[in-house]
């Protein structure tokens, strides 16, 4: 009888088993960037905006920046002005201007910003850039950003 395991020790062998085989596989999925196909990830993103309440939505990539200890938002900052609110760039890839904090696109700030969110139509403010960022985020469009693929491998 006394060389039988405890139901204690094979609990706590059966959790150390998982959580085990979570790092390991957390592990080979960042060494290796392990993913699923694209076309697949934004199709199940799209249908969870459409379908999922928001408050308990929290897209897949908030959620592996979050983990790294940067929120996807702080690296759009860090990574398009360097923190800079004022930060002006007037032709960007893509040739157009970026203003701000975040480093927006003029129409892309009219049509979510003001227009969709009903924010305040202050291109240079940081706190309205913000609030905005973070809403875009939430509905699965940080992939306005041109730092997105960047941030959130980060």
């Amino acid at each position: 009888m006394e060389d039988e395991p405890s139901l204690v020790t094979i609990i706590c062998l059966v959790l150390v088993l998982v959580i085990l085989t979570i790092v390991i596989w957390w592990g080979i999925e960042r060494v290796f960037n392990l993913q699923t196909p694209k076309e697949f990830r934004y199709n199940s993103i799209e249908r969870c905006v459409v379908y999922a309440n928001s408050s308990h939505y929290v897209p897949r990539d908030v959620a592996l920046a979050s983990l790294a200890g940067e929120s996807l938002m702080d690296c759009f900052i860090r990574k398009e002005s360097s923190g800079d609110p004022k930060a002006y760039n007037p032709k960007d890839v893509d040739g157009r201007p970026k203003y701000g904090l975040l480093q927006f696109d003029s129409g892309t700030f009219d049509d979510y910003c003001v227009k969709k969110y009903k924010l305040e139509n202050d291109l240079w403010n940081p706190e309205v850039q913000k609030e905005c960022c973070q809403l875009m985020i939430d509905n699965g469009l940080a992939w306005h950003w041109g730092t997105y693929k960047a941030c959130k491998n980060n």
